[in-house]
Protein backbone atom coordinates (compact mmCIF):
# COMPACT_ATOMS: atom_id res chain seq x y z
CA UNK A 1 0.00 0.00 0.00
CA UNK A 2 1.23 3.31 -1.25
CA UNK A 3 0.27 6.71 -0.02
CA UNK A 4 0.29 9.13 3.36
CA UNK A 5 -1.85 6.64 6.02
CA UNK A 6 -3.02 9.69 7.40
CA UNK A 7 -4.03 12.15 4.66
CA UNK A 8 -5.95 8.86 2.48
CA UNK A 9 -7.62 6.99 5.72
CA UNK A 10 -6.46 4.06 5.31
CA UNK A 11 -8.38 0.86 7.11
CA UNK A 12 -7.36 0.46 10.66
CA UNK A 13 -5.23 3.36 10.67
CA UNK A 14 -5.60 6.44 13.46
CA UNK A 15 -3.22 9.68 12.80
CA UNK A 16 -3.05 12.65 15.89
CA UNK A 17 -4.96 15.77 15.06
CA UNK A 18 -2.56 17.47 12.68
CA UNK A 19 -2.04 14.35 10.50
CA UNK A 20 1.04 13.79 10.75
CA UNK A 21 1.85 11.01 13.04
CA UNK A 22 0.14 7.29 12.94
CA UNK A 23 -1.09 6.67 16.68
CA UNK A 24 -2.96 3.62 16.05
CA UNK A 25 -2.64 0.31 14.23
CA UNK A 26 -5.68 -2.07 14.54
CA UNK A 27 -5.54 -4.71 12.01
CA UNK A 28 -6.65 -7.51 14.23
CA UNK A 29 -8.42 -10.26 12.10
CA UNK A 30 -7.38 -9.10 8.49
CA UNK A 31 -5.12 -12.04 7.00
CA UNK A 32 -2.00 -10.63 7.53
CA UNK A 33 1.09 -12.59 7.01
CA UNK A 34 4.37 -12.45 6.60
CA UNK A 35 6.79 -10.49 8.65
CA UNK A 36 6.08 -7.54 10.83
CA UNK A 37 8.84 -4.88 9.36
CA UNK A 38 11.17 -3.70 11.90
CA UNK A 39 11.12 -0.67 10.38
CA UNK A 40 7.65 -0.47 12.14
CA UNK A 41 10.01 1.16 15.29
CA UNK A 42 9.95 4.81 13.32
CA UNK A 43 6.26 5.23 14.46
CA UNK A 44 7.24 6.79 17.45
CA UNK A 45 4.08 8.25 18.15
CA UNK A 46 2.24 4.93 18.41
CA UNK A 47 0.09 4.45 21.38
CA UNK A 48 -2.01 0.91 20.10
CA UNK A 49 -0.87 -2.25 18.35
CA UNK A 50 -3.15 -4.67 17.34
CA UNK A 51 -2.16 -7.05 15.23
CA UNK A 52 -4.25 -10.02 16.99
CA UNK A 53 -5.75 -13.23 15.11
CA UNK A 54 -3.69 -13.26 12.27
CA UNK A 55 -2.11 -16.74 12.14
CA UNK A 56 0.14 -15.64 8.93
CA UNK A 57 2.26 -13.59 11.29
CA UNK A 58 4.96 -15.19 11.68
CA UNK A 59 7.75 -13.60 12.67
CA UNK A 60 8.53 -10.65 16.30
CA UNK A 61 11.10 -8.05 15.16
CA UNK A 62 12.80 -6.75 18.61
CA UNK A 63 12.34 -3.25 17.33
CA UNK A 64 8.75 -3.83 19.06
CA UNK A 65 10.70 -2.56 21.87
CA UNK A 66 11.84 0.94 20.85
CA UNK A 67 8.25 1.82 20.50
CA UNK A 68 8.45 3.84 23.95
CA UNK A 69 4.72 5.36 23.56
CA UNK A 70 3.17 2.32 23.13
CA UNK A 71 0.17 2.01 25.80
CA UNK A 72 -1.77 -1.25 24.40
CA UNK A 73 0.10 -4.14 22.77
CA UNK A 74 -1.78 -7.25 21.50
CA UNK A 75 -0.25 -9.81 19.18
CA UNK A 76 -2.49 -13.11 20.89
CA UNK A 77 -3.61 -15.62 18.14
CA UNK A 78 -0.75 -15.35 15.84
CA UNK A 79 1.80 -17.40 14.71
CA UNK A 80 4.86 -16.01 16.78
CA UNK A 81 7.80 -18.46 17.15
CA UNK A 82 11.00 -18.62 19.42
CA UNK A 83 11.85 -16.74 22.33
CA UNK A 84 9.78 -13.38 23.16
CA UNK A 85 13.01 -10.41 22.75
CA UNK A 86 13.95 -9.13 26.15
CA UNK A 87 13.66 -5.32 24.72
CA UNK A 88 9.95 -5.42 24.77
CA UNK A 89 9.91 -5.53 28.00
CA UNK A 90 11.33 -1.74 28.00
CA UNK A 91 7.62 -0.44 27.09
CA UNK A 92 7.20 1.03 30.72
CA UNK A 93 3.74 2.90 29.33
CA UNK A 94 2.38 -0.08 28.02
CA UNK A 95 -1.13 -0.87 30.58
CA UNK A 96 -2.13 -4.20 27.96
CA UNK A 97 0.67 -6.68 26.82
CA UNK A 98 -0.73 -9.82 25.19
CA UNK A 99 1.37 -12.45 23.29
CA UNK A 100 -1.17 -15.04 24.16
CA UNK A 101 -2.13 -18.20 21.94
CA UNK A 102 1.29 -17.89 20.09
CA UNK A 103 4.44 -20.33 20.08
CA UNK A 104 6.67 -18.69 21.73
CA UNK A 105 9.43 -21.05 23.93
CA UNK A 106 12.20 -20.17 26.62
CA UNK A 107 11.21 -18.99 30.02
CA UNK A 108 10.07 -15.57 30.83
CA UNK A 109 12.75 -13.30 31.58
CA UNK A 110 13.31 -11.40 34.80
CA UNK A 111 13.28 -8.11 32.76
CA UNK A 112 9.47 -8.59 33.06
CA UNK A 113 9.51 -6.50 35.88
CA UNK A 114 10.09 -3.54 33.62
CA UNK A 115 6.42 -2.99 32.00
CA UNK A 116 5.79 -0.93 35.33
CA UNK A 117 2.46 0.07 34.00
CA UNK A 118 0.86 -2.95 32.64
CA UNK A 119 -2.66 -3.90 33.90
CA UNK A 120 -3.10 -6.82 31.80
CA UNK A 121 -0.27 -9.31 31.29
CA UNK A 122 -1.08 -12.28 28.71
CA UNK A 123 1.50 -14.99 28.14
CA UNK A 124 -0.83 -18.05 27.89
CA UNK A 125 -1.41 -21.02 25.49
CA UNK A 126 2.53 -20.81 24.60
CA UNK A 127 5.84 -23.22 25.29
CA UNK A 128 7.00 -21.02 27.95
CA UNK A 129 9.05 -22.76 31.07
CA UNK A 130 10.87 -22.35 34.16
CA UNK A 131 9.58 -20.26 36.78
CA UNK A 132 7.84 -17.47 37.65
CA UNK A 133 10.26 -14.27 37.99
CA UNK A 134 9.89 -13.06 41.54
CA UNK A 135 10.25 -9.60 39.79
CA UNK A 136 6.37 -9.80 38.57
CA UNK A 137 5.86 -7.85 42.31
CA UNK A 138 7.26 -5.06 40.36
CA UNK A 139 3.99 -4.71 38.37
CA UNK A 140 2.28 -2.40 40.95
CA UNK A 141 -0.57 -1.71 38.24
CA UNK A 142 -1.22 -5.54 37.14
CA UNK A 143 -5.09 -6.36 37.45
CA UNK A 144 -5.18 -9.44 35.55
CA UNK A 145 -2.43 -12.23 34.80
CA UNK A 146 -2.74 -14.88 32.85
CA UNK A 147 0.23 -17.25 32.05
CA UNK A 148 -1.99 -20.97 31.37
CA UNK A 149 -1.63 -23.44 29.19
CA UNK A 150 2.68 -22.92 29.42
CA UNK A 151 4.74 -25.85 30.99
CA UNK A 152 5.88 -23.35 34.03
CA UNK A 153 7.41 -25.01 36.89
CA UNK A 154 8.46 -24.02 40.12
CA UNK A 155 6.25 -22.50 42.54
CA UNK A 156 4.14 -19.02 42.62
CA UNK A 157 5.97 -16.25 44.24
CA UNK A 158 5.65 -14.91 47.53
CA UNK A 159 5.65 -11.88 45.99
CA UNK A 160 2.26 -11.67 44.35
CA UNK A 161 0.41 -11.29 47.35
CA UNK A 162 1.81 -7.78 47.48
CA UNK A 163 -0.12 -7.19 44.05
CA UNK A 164 -2.95 -5.37 45.14
CA UNK A 165 -4.51 -4.19 42.70
CA UNK A 166 -5.25 -7.69 41.14
CA UNK A 167 -8.75 -8.91 40.27
CA UNK A 168 -7.77 -12.31 38.13
CA UNK A 169 -5.02 -14.86 38.76
CA UNK A 170 -5.36 -17.45 35.46
CA UNK A 171 -2.38 -19.96 35.74
CA UNK A 172 -4.06 -23.58 34.94
CA UNK A 173 -2.24 -26.13 32.85
CA UNK A 174 1.50 -25.39 33.94
CA UNK A 175 3.61 -27.95 36.02
CA UNK A 176 3.75 -25.58 39.14
CA UNK A 177 4.57 -27.30 42.82
CA UNK A 178 4.40 -26.06 46.21
CA UNK A 179 1.94 -23.92 47.77
CA UNK A 180 -0.54 -20.45 47.36
CA UNK A 181 1.48 -17.77 48.84
CA UNK A 182 0.96 -18.03 52.49
CA UNK A 183 -0.47 -14.08 52.46
CA UNK A 184 -2.71 -14.37 49.92
CA UNK A 185 -5.24 -13.17 51.78
CA UNK A 186 -3.61 -9.70 50.88
CA UNK A 187 -4.87 -9.70 47.23
CA UNK A 188 -8.76 -7.95 48.45
CA UNK A 189 -9.78 -7.35 44.97
CA UNK A 190 -9.08 -11.01 43.54
CA UNK A 191 -11.84 -11.84 42.00
CA UNK A 192 -10.72 -15.04 39.69
CA UNK A 193 -8.33 -17.23 41.05
CA UNK A 194 -7.16 -20.65 38.77
CA UNK A 195 -4.40 -22.50 39.33
CA UNK A 196 -5.74 -25.99 38.65
CA UNK A 197 -4.25 -28.66 36.58
CA UNK A 198 -0.60 -28.24 37.83
CA UNK A 199 1.00 -30.23 40.79
CA UNK A 200 0.42 -27.83 43.76
CA UNK A 201 1.37 -30.19 46.89
CA UNK A 202 1.27 -27.59 49.87
CA UNK A 203 -1.63 -27.04 52.20
CA UNK A 204 -4.14 -24.41 52.02
CA UNK A 205 -3.39 -21.08 53.59
CA UNK A 206 -5.85 -19.76 56.26
CA UNK A 207 -5.50 -16.41 54.45
CA UNK A 208 -7.71 -17.47 51.87
CA UNK A 209 -10.80 -16.94 53.63
CA UNK A 210 -9.43 -12.97 53.92
CA UNK A 211 -10.29 -13.15 49.80
CA UNK A 212 -13.36 -11.20 50.44
CA UNK A 213 -13.96 -10.32 46.67
CA UNK A 214 -13.67 -13.96 45.28
CA UNK A 215 -16.11 -14.97 43.21
CA UNK A 216 -14.32 -17.96 41.38
CA UNK A 217 -11.56 -20.39 43.05
CA UNK A 218 -10.78 -23.27 40.76
CA UNK A 219 -7.42 -25.33 42.39
CA UNK A 220 -9.04 -28.67 40.99
CA UNK A 221 -6.28 -31.33 39.69
CA UNK A 222 -3.78 -30.83 41.88
CA UNK A 223 -2.27 -32.61 45.01
CA UNK A 224 -3.40 -30.35 47.79
CA UNK A 225 -3.13 -32.72 51.43
CA UNK A 226 -4.18 -30.90 54.26
CA UNK A 227 -7.89 -29.72 54.94
CA UNK A 228 -10.17 -26.89 53.72
CA UNK A 229 -9.05 -24.17 55.88
CA UNK A 230 -12.27 -22.98 58.17
CA UNK A 231 -11.45 -19.76 57.08
CA UNK A 232 -13.00 -20.68 53.86
CA UNK A 233 -17.06 -19.92 55.43
CA UNK A 234 -15.66 -16.34 55.39
CA UNK A 235 -15.86 -16.16 51.25
CA UNK A 236 -19.34 -14.74 51.25
CA UNK A 237 -18.90 -13.58 47.71
CA UNK A 238 -17.62 -16.87 46.29
CA UNK A 239 -19.79 -18.29 43.14
CA UNK A 240 -17.86 -21.47 42.44
CA UNK A 241 -15.48 -23.79 44.09
CA UNK A 242 -13.43 -26.32 42.69
CA UNK A 243 -11.48 -28.70 44.67
CA UNK A 244 -11.98 -31.74 43.25
CA UNK A 245 -9.22 -33.97 42.51
CA UNK A 246 -6.76 -33.36 45.28
CA UNK A 247 -5.73 -35.24 48.65
CA UNK A 248 -7.93 -33.34 50.94
CA UNK A 249 -8.28 -34.71 54.34
CA UNK A 250 -10.52 -34.10 57.63
CA UNK A 251 -14.11 -32.91 57.55
CA UNK A 252 -15.74 -30.72 55.72
CA UNK A 253 -16.08 -27.16 57.63
CA UNK A 254 -18.98 -25.22 57.78
CA UNK A 255 -20.15 -23.76 55.03
CA UNK A 256 -24.00 -22.28 55.33
CA UNK A 257 -22.37 -18.77 55.34
CA UNK A 258 -21.06 -19.10 51.35
CA UNK A 259 -24.70 -17.44 50.82
CA UNK A 260 -23.44 -16.58 47.08
CA UNK A 261 -22.31 -20.54 46.12
CA UNK A 262 -24.12 -21.94 43.15
CA UNK A 263 -21.22 -24.45 42.71
CA UNK A 264 -19.53 -26.68 44.87
CA UNK A 265 -16.88 -29.64 43.58
CA UNK A 266 -15.20 -31.71 46.54
CA UNK A 267 -14.92 -34.95 44.78
CA UNK A 268 -12.15 -37.56 44.60
CA UNK A 269 -10.41 -36.14 47.70
CA UNK A 270 -9.90 -38.02 51.02
CA UNK A 271 -12.66 -35.99 52.69
CA UNK A 272 -14.14 -37.73 56.02
CA UNK A 273 -17.23 -37.00 58.57
CA UNK A 274 -20.91 -36.67 57.22
CA UNK A 275 -22.57 -35.32 54.53
CA UNK A 276 -21.82 -31.21 54.68
CA UNK A 277 -25.83 -30.38 55.98
CA UNK A 278 -24.47 -26.62 56.19
CA UNK A 279 -24.48 -26.91 52.45
CA UNK A 280 -28.32 -26.99 51.93
CA UNK A 281 -28.59 -23.59 54.04
CA UNK A 282 -27.69 -22.15 50.57
CA UNK A 283 -30.29 -21.52 48.64
CA UNK A 284 -28.66 -20.55 45.31
CA UNK A 285 -26.50 -23.81 45.43
CA UNK A 286 -27.28 -25.55 41.84
CA UNK A 287 -24.63 -28.27 41.51
CA UNK A 288 -22.80 -30.05 44.73
CA UNK A 289 -20.78 -33.00 44.20
CA UNK A 290 -18.96 -35.05 47.06
CA UNK A 291 -18.32 -38.10 45.70
CA UNK A 292 -15.32 -40.73 45.85
CA UNK A 293 -14.48 -39.60 49.23
CA UNK A 294 -14.81 -41.47 52.72
CA UNK A 295 -18.10 -39.64 53.88
CA UNK A 296 -20.37 -41.11 56.41
CA UNK A 297 -23.90 -41.38 58.06
CA UNK A 298 -27.10 -40.10 56.37
CA UNK A 299 -27.85 -38.08 53.93
CA UNK A 300 -30.50 -35.65 55.48
CA UNK A 301 -33.46 -34.48 55.31
CA UNK A 302 -32.53 -30.79 54.77
CA UNK A 303 -31.51 -31.92 51.02
CA UNK A 304 -34.85 -30.60 49.90
CA UNK A 305 -34.41 -26.92 51.00
CA UNK A 306 -31.90 -26.49 47.47
CA UNK A 307 -34.79 -25.97 45.43
CA UNK A 308 -32.72 -24.95 43.02
CA UNK A 309 -30.03 -27.76 43.06
CA UNK A 310 -29.66 -29.37 39.19
CA UNK A 311 -27.03 -31.96 39.92
CA UNK A 312 -25.95 -33.87 43.13
CA UNK A 313 -23.46 -36.65 43.05
CA UNK A 314 -22.46 -38.46 46.07
CA UNK A 315 -21.93 -41.51 45.05
CA UNK A 316 -18.47 -43.80 46.27
CA UNK A 317 -18.71 -42.62 50.00
CA UNK A 318 -19.72 -44.74 53.12
CA UNK A 319 -23.76 -43.15 53.39
CA UNK A 320 -26.21 -45.55 55.24
CA UNK A 321 -29.68 -44.88 55.60
CA UNK A 322 -33.04 -44.00 53.34
CA UNK A 323 -33.07 -41.82 50.10
CA UNK A 324 -35.25 -39.09 52.36
CA UNK A 325 -38.52 -38.62 50.50
CA UNK A 326 -37.39 -34.81 50.64
CA UNK A 327 -35.75 -35.34 47.46
CA UNK A 328 -38.83 -34.77 45.78
CA UNK A 329 -38.73 -31.05 46.36
CA UNK A 330 -35.39 -31.01 44.12
CA UNK A 331 -37.83 -29.96 41.01
CA UNK A 332 -34.97 -28.40 39.16
CA UNK A 333 -32.37 -31.74 39.00
CA UNK A 334 -31.27 -32.90 36.13
CA UNK A 335 -28.68 -35.71 37.63
CA UNK A 336 -28.59 -37.50 40.83
CA UNK A 337 -26.07 -40.24 41.56
CA UNK A 338 -25.73 -42.10 44.72
CA UNK A 339 -24.08 -44.94 43.74
CA UNK A 340 -21.75 -47.31 45.54
CA UNK A 341 -23.10 -46.59 49.27
CA UNK A 342 -24.12 -48.68 51.56
CA UNK A 343 -27.93 -46.88 51.17
CA UNK A 344 -30.82 -49.34 52.11
CA UNK A 345 -34.60 -49.03 52.03
CA UNK A 346 -37.16 -48.55 48.96
CA UNK A 347 -36.47 -46.34 46.43
CA UNK A 348 -38.90 -43.16 47.14
CA UNK A 349 -41.72 -43.05 44.44
CA UNK A 350 -41.49 -39.75 45.02
CA UNK A 351 -38.44 -39.52 42.38
CA UNK A 352 -40.90 -40.56 40.05
CA UNK A 353 -41.96 -37.09 39.57
CA UNK A 354 -38.56 -35.46 38.86
CA UNK A 355 -39.57 -34.62 35.11
CA UNK A 356 -36.17 -32.63 34.65
CA UNK A 357 -34.61 -35.97 35.65
CA UNK A 358 -32.03 -37.07 32.86
CA UNK A 359 -29.80 -39.36 34.75
CA UNK A 360 -29.94 -41.97 37.80
CA UNK A 361 -27.81 -43.50 39.63
CA UNK A 362 -28.58 -45.94 42.49
CA UNK A 363 -26.36 -48.62 41.72
CA UNK A 364 -24.04 -50.73 44.27
CA UNK A 365 -26.34 -49.99 47.28
CA UNK A 366 -28.95 -52.37 49.15
CA UNK A 367 -31.72 -51.14 48.19
CA UNK A 368 -35.41 -53.34 48.68
CA UNK A 369 -39.01 -53.27 46.96
CA UNK A 370 -39.53 -52.61 43.66
CA UNK A 371 -38.92 -49.65 40.95
CA UNK A 372 -41.59 -47.67 41.80
CA UNK A 373 -44.37 -47.31 39.05
CA UNK A 374 -44.32 -43.72 39.23
CA UNK A 375 -41.03 -43.69 37.10
CA UNK A 376 -43.42 -43.87 34.29
CA UNK A 377 -43.54 -40.40 33.97
CA UNK A 378 -39.39 -39.64 34.17
CA UNK A 379 -40.12 -38.54 30.20
CA UNK A 380 -36.25 -36.86 30.41
CA UNK A 381 -34.25 -39.96 31.50
CA UNK A 382 -32.34 -41.31 29.43
CA UNK A 383 -29.69 -42.48 31.93
CA UNK A 384 -30.33 -45.10 34.65
CA UNK A 385 -28.54 -47.60 36.97
CA UNK A 386 -29.81 -49.86 39.96
CA UNK A 387 -27.12 -52.77 38.98
CA UNK A 388 -26.28 -54.39 42.49
CA UNK A 389 -29.47 -54.08 45.08
CA UNK A 390 -32.08 -56.21 46.21
CA UNK A 391 -34.90 -55.42 44.29
CA UNK A 392 -37.68 -57.48 43.67
CA UNK A 393 -40.21 -58.50 40.80
CA UNK A 394 -42.33 -55.46 39.48
CA UNK A 395 -43.18 -53.80 36.00
CA UNK A 396 -41.09 -51.11 35.34
CA UNK A 397 -43.34 -49.29 32.36
CA UNK A 398 -40.59 -47.15 30.08
CA UNK A 399 -41.77 -43.95 29.14
CA UNK A 400 -43.19 -44.13 25.57
CA UNK A 401 -42.14 -40.74 24.96
CA UNK A 402 -38.44 -40.35 25.99
CA UNK A 403 -36.73 -42.30 23.24
CA UNK A 404 -34.86 -45.22 25.37
CA UNK A 405 -33.02 -48.08 24.29
CA UNK A 406 -33.17 -50.81 27.53
CA UNK A 407 -29.73 -52.91 28.10
CA UNK A 408 -30.63 -55.68 30.23
CA UNK A 409 -27.95 -58.71 31.32
CA UNK A 410 -27.41 -61.28 34.43
CA UNK A 411 -30.66 -61.26 35.73
CA UNK A 412 -33.70 -63.36 36.08
CA UNK A 413 -36.47 -62.89 34.58
CA UNK A 414 -40.51 -63.51 35.41
CA UNK A 415 -41.65 -63.00 31.90
CA UNK A 416 -45.39 -62.16 32.53
CA UNK A 417 -45.27 -58.88 30.94
CA UNK A 418 -44.43 -58.17 27.77
CA UNK A 419 -41.18 -56.30 26.92
CA UNK A 420 -40.73 -53.59 24.31
CA UNK A 421 -37.59 -51.99 23.89
CA UNK A 422 -38.87 -48.79 23.11
CA UNK A 423 -41.99 -47.51 24.86
CA UNK A 424 -43.06 -50.67 26.43
CA UNK A 425 -43.19 -52.24 29.58
CA UNK A 426 -39.36 -53.80 31.14
CA UNK A 427 -39.73 -56.45 33.72
CA UNK A 428 -37.12 -56.61 36.43
CA UNK A 429 -36.04 -58.74 38.57
CA UNK A 430 -37.48 -61.94 40.72
CA UNK A 431 -37.04 -63.55 43.26
CA UNK A 432 -35.91 -60.61 46.06
CA UNK A 433 -33.20 -63.13 47.06
CA UNK A 434 -31.13 -62.09 43.89
CA UNK A 435 -28.03 -59.63 44.35
CA UNK A 436 -27.36 -59.02 40.87
CA UNK A 437 -30.54 -56.71 39.60
CA UNK A 438 -29.23 -54.87 36.81
CA UNK A 439 -31.71 -52.39 35.20
CA UNK A 440 -29.24 -49.72 32.59
CA UNK A 441 -30.99 -47.29 29.94
CA UNK A 442 -28.47 -45.92 28.12
CA UNK A 443 -28.31 -43.48 24.66
CA UNK A 444 -29.96 -44.78 21.81
CA UNK A 445 -27.07 -43.53 19.58
CA UNK A 446 -25.01 -46.20 21.84
CA UNK A 447 -26.56 -48.93 20.75
CA UNK A 448 -28.21 -48.37 17.61
CA UNK A 449 -31.04 -50.12 15.76
CA UNK A 450 -28.79 -53.45 15.58
CA UNK A 451 -28.50 -53.09 19.38
CA UNK A 452 -32.04 -52.35 19.77
CA UNK A 453 -32.35 -55.83 17.82
CA UNK A 454 -29.98 -57.64 19.76
CA UNK A 455 -31.40 -57.01 23.31
CA UNK A 456 -35.35 -58.17 21.72
CA UNK A 457 -33.99 -61.11 20.48
CA UNK A 458 -32.13 -62.46 23.94
CA UNK A 459 -34.97 -61.09 25.93
CA UNK A 460 -37.12 -63.69 24.02
CA UNK A 461 -34.58 -66.62 24.01
CA UNK A 462 -34.15 -65.89 27.99
CA UNK A 463 -37.26 -65.62 28.31
CA UNK A 464 -38.04 -69.32 26.14
CA UNK A 465 -35.70 -70.70 28.39
CA UNK A 466 -37.20 -69.55 31.57
CA UNK A 467 -40.62 -70.95 30.63
CA UNK A 468 -38.86 -74.39 28.95
CA UNK A 469 -38.41 -76.96 31.25
CA UNK A 470 -35.81 -78.65 29.46
CA UNK A 471 -33.87 -75.57 29.41
CA UNK A 472 -30.56 -75.00 31.01
CA UNK A 473 -30.56 -72.66 33.95
CA UNK A 474 -29.76 -69.30 33.57
CA UNK A 475 -27.32 -69.30 37.39
CA UNK A 476 -24.88 -72.16 35.89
Amino acid sequence: MVGDPCGSRWYGVSCDARKRNVTRLILSANNLNGLIPSTIHRMTALTILDFSSNLGLSSFPSQIGLLTSLMALDLSRCSFEGTIPSQIYNLHHVTIFDLSNNKFSGTIPTQIGGLTSVQYLGLASNNLFGPIPETISQLASLETLVFGMNELNGTIPESVSQLGNLNNIYLPNNQLTGKLPSNIGNLVKLTFLDVSRNSLDGELPSSIGSLSALDTMVLHTNQIPGTIPETIGNLRSLKILHLEFNKLSGTIPPIGSMVSLTLIDLSVNELTGTFPETATAIPSLGYLAISANKLSGTIPTTIGELKLLTELGISENQLIGTLPTQLGNLISLNSLAVANNELNGTIPSVLGYLHTLRMLFLNNNQFTGTIPSSFSNLTNLYVFNVFGNKLCGGCFPIPPTSGLSCNVTNIEFECNCPFSPCGGVKCVSHPCASSQNLLVIVLPSVLGPLGFLLILVGLIVLCKNKNDPEAQPLNT
